[in-house]
């Protein structure tokens, strides 16, 4: 279980930083904090985290040992069934895929254009309620937030908070 909780958590950074955007990240976080995320928080999110992940993979990988519990070895047939178990868990990634690039391709795009488009944001990404909706649309297109937002180095004393 503990693996294959790590590896969703890489993909998650991953998606969330590379396939939606740092700078959308930061902005949404913006919009909900009422201030703005500094250089280090996007180095950490976009760099630092995916990088250690992968050193945690690596090293997890080349100094794995045969399972055992106390002095009992579990043998091939329990490693095949943790598989097994491991590729269920993971298939609802490609699946996902999948589905968006074939309804895609339904829709009249060619299969390039259907997975470009799997990994481009959608703009119907917002908040539910809809007055949060609408001021998160007036935030992203700059009309609603007239203020300098308050930063890290900047502290804000009087904030209101957006919560979802």
């Amino acid at each position: 279980g503990g693996f294959i909780i790590f590896i969703l958590a890489a993909l998650e950074v991953i998606a969330v930083q590379w396939v939606y955007g740092i700078n959308n990240f930061c902005r949404d976080i913006e919009f909900m904090l009422g201030r703005k995320t500094g250089w280090y928080w996007k180095f950490c999110w976009a760099g630092l985290i995916p990088i250690v992940l992968l050193v945690v993979f690596i090293y997890t990988v080349f100094n794995s040992k045969p399972l055992h519990h106390g002095t009992y070895v579990f043998g091939p047939v329990a490693i095949g069934v943790g598989l097994v178990l491991t590729v269920v868990a993971l298939s609802m990634l490609p699946i996902a895929f999948s589905s968006g690039v074939v309804n895609r391709v339904r829709k009249g795009m060619s299969c390039f254009e259907a997975v470009v488009d799997v990994f481009r944001p959608s703009s119907k990404w917002a908040p539910r309620d809809p007055v949060l909706r609408q001021q998160y649309r007036d935030y992203v297109a700059g009309r609603a937030m007239d203020q300098q937002m308050e930063g890290f180095d900047n502290q804000a004393t009087d904030v209101e908070i957006h919560r979802f």
